[in-house]
């Protein structure tokens, strides 16, 4: 299949097998959204310290996190991490959903393969009976809070998150599971 069309993804459940993928991706889509706006220091701690393979390996054993690679074909396109109560980064609602990552290669950017990952997070989350998904994204990331805003997220607050050592923060935005 050709890397230039849109197609269906499938997805896999990430277990450890998983962890050298999970890794490349992570920091390739990392590096290609967030390096040109932050200092080099600041991008190889959090690089070292959140995408470490022993952190990688607790959170893949930790039924509270999942993490979903989407493929099209047998070709790795991204992935969503996502988190119940409990392993949530903020709100930590029993009936919430964080889609804590949506990482989706450079090279399969811009072709709708975003919008199957949300909504293989709204499959989860109405799977396990829950009422709403919501994530953090970065104030200064306008792309993604349009894709967010066009996919029908609205923007509920804010957090802090600390990348390496600059506190940055982002908007809290979420969706209902009955908004289709």
């Amino acid at each position: 299949m050709s890397t230039h069309s849109t197609g269906t993804l499938h997805f896999r459940k990430a277990d450890a097998t998983y962890l050298d993928l999970l890794r490349d991706m992570s920091i390739r889509t990392f590096r290609d959204t967030y390096e040109a706006y932050n200092t080099e220091e600041d991008m190889a701690h959090h690089i070292d310290s959140v995408f470490h393979p022993d952190r990688f390996m607790e959170e893949i054993a930790d039924d509270r996190i999942g993490y979903h690679i989407g493929y099209l074909g047998d070709v790795p396109v991204g992935y969503i991490r996502v988190n119940l109560a409990g392993a949530q980064t903020d709100v930590n609602d029993p009936q919430s959903l964080e889609l804590e990552r949506i990482y989706v290669l450079r090279n399969f950017q811009g072709r709708k393969f975003g919008d199957q990952l949300v909504a293989k997070t709204f499959d989860l989350a109405r799977d396990a009976g829950l009422d709403y998904v919501w994530l953090g994204v970065w104030k200064k990331n306008e792309k993604a809070i349009r894709f967010y805003e066009r996919m029908g997220f609205i923007i509920f607050g804010t957090h802090d998150f600390i990348l390496g050592t600059d506190p940055q923060s982002d908007w809290l935005m979420k969706k209902m599971i009955d908004d289709r």
